[in-house]
């Protein structure tokens, strides 16, 4: 896929980004329909209070309802859940609720200098209701908070913490510069995969929203593929699925056939992530079809890797382990590190699939290597999730466990939600056949919440799981 060049910010938004911040807050709570915690740090009352203020308006003419739990007018010491629940029923008929949360600061005293929190048992609360939280405020939760307070909400709710999809920053005094530079000094820019997919998608909305009033239909498409991929990190695949179909539009309006082959391998891993390997096979088949017409072989490696993907899932090892070869050989040839450790992965799943776990432990060991060679996060963490099915294969549950453990802490903090689930699903999965059925159980509620949040068929048999464990 075509690199992407640093954008620039503009010197205002450098001194103080709040307004645009505020707009990125106004198209998420916009474009979800369903529980998603944001959280908005702000260090100005009164600024605050307008800044809502100026939402609730805007907001009201798409027919949404800003609903405001006031924490400083709390009579009764209530929980968080319970505020929330309360003030879902005061929306208006017709409208869609948004819910935000003020003056968290007169439920927590937090001093982090003796890293100690008074008043824990809100916060802490929070924490332990956050599976109720999917079914009681389907709608976008945003919590404003100062920095300070974060600090508490990461230490007293984490599990709760690690849930939210975006962070707005709406101080009125930015930070130093730096923080949009890397080590060297460079610009990131918002496509970065170092960024947190939640970030990268609020920045990109708005740089869409800026080349699609400029006209600019190649940058349209390039930050549309960018938002896809965050999206997709981030679990959201159908909404990546239209964000890649937009891409193969435009890609075909301009007579990029690259484009088009790109779109047509995002759309195939959207496809399968929601369930329809056929279509996804097909997808597939077309984008590989483009990637040799125009000789990238990088892009073919990557196609063969995801066909692979698709065969293991419909239980045709031969094929599957034919285009992972396929792959492996292509990336190799190219030198093409990253892809070479995805190929191997690949392989490893497959060999583990077939009970050969010794040779998957070794291709999983050395796709290891790479990935932390390269700093690629998601690719260490994938790795780590093999050699823990494999060491479960193996019987030595404790040190699956160890595995699975390591990789739900990467998953976490690269936000990829569904790589989250997954190791925490078989770590539930690793604890049941230790016979710890009730950590095996808790656990297994965590990944319900969470594959029933992307929509996942996994979450029937995650049901069926702690049925039997109930009967057990």
């Amino acid at each position: 896929m075509p690199s992407q060049k640093p954008v620039k910010p503009r010197p205002a938004e450098v001194e103080d980004g709040s307004g645009r911040e505020l707009r990125a807050m106004g198209l998420f709570v916009r474009q979800v329909t369903e529980f998603r915690l944001a959280l908005a740090l702000h260090n100005d009352p009164v600024r605050r209070d307008a800044m809502i203020q100026e939402l609730a308006g805007d907001l009201a003419k798409d027919a949404l309802q800003l609903l405001v739990v006031d924490l400083d007018k709390d009579e009764h010491g209530r929980m968080l859940l319970e505020h929330v629940k309360l003030s879902l029923t005061r929306l208006s008929p017709g409208m869609r609720p948004v819910v935000m949360v003020v003056n968290l600061e007169g439920r927590v005293e937090y001093n982090p200098e003796l890293a100690a929190a008074k008043h824990t048992d809100f916060l802490a609360s929070a924490n332990l209701h956050r599976e109720l939280f999917v079914a009681a405020c389907p709608c976008p939760l945003v919590i404003w908070m100062t920095e300070m307070l974060e600090q508490a909400f990461v230490k007293q709710a984490p599990d709760l913490w690690h849930w939210r999809s975006h962070v707005f920053d709406l101080r009125t005094r930015r930070m130093s510069q730096s923080q949009g530079q890397d080590e060297e000094g460079v610009l990131i820019g918002s496509d970065d995969q170092r960024i947190h997919p939640g970030v990268r998608v609020t920045k990109l909305l708005e740089e869409l929203a800026a080349y699609r009033a400029n006209g600019s239909r190649f940058d349209e498409m390039r930050t549309l593929n960018a938002i896809g991929i965050a999206r997709q990190q981030m679990g959201d695949a159908r909404l990546a699925r239209h964000d890649f179909q937009a891409v193969f539009e435009i890609a075909r309006e301009l007579q990029a056939p690259g484009w088009e082959a790109t779109a047509l391998g995002n759309l195939g891993g959207t496809l399968a992530e929601i369930g329809d390997l056929e279509l996804a096979e097909i997808s597939f088949a077309q984008a590989l079809e483009i990637a040799r017409a125009v000789q990238d072989l990088k892009m073919e490696a990557n196609i063969l890797s995801n066909l692979g993907i698709i065969r293991r899932r419909m239980n045709d090892l031969p094929k599957a382990l034919e285009y992972h070869e396929q792959s492996l050989s292509l990336a190799r040839l190219i030198k093409d590190r990253k892809t070479e450790g995805t190929a191997l992965a690949n392989l490893a799943n497959v060999h583990a699939d077939l009970h050969d776990d010794r040779k998957a432990i070794e291709l999983a060991e050395e796709s290891l290597l790479i990935a932390r060679e390269l700093g690629d996060r998601r690719g260490e963490a994938g790795a780590l999730g093999t050699l823990g099915v494999t060491h479960r294969h193996l019987g030595d549950l404790q040190k699956a466990i160890d595995y699975y453990s390591q990789q739900e802490a990467i998953s976490r903090e690269v936000g990829d939600w569904r790589g989250e689930g997954r190791a925490i699903w078989n770590s539930a999965l690793a604890h049941g056949a230790m016979g710890r059925h009730e950590e095996g159980r808790s656990l297994a509620r965590n990944a319900l919440v969470i594959y029933k949040s992307l929509g996942h068929p996994l979450a029937r048999d995650i049901e069926a799981f702690l049925n039997e464990l109930e009967a057990a």
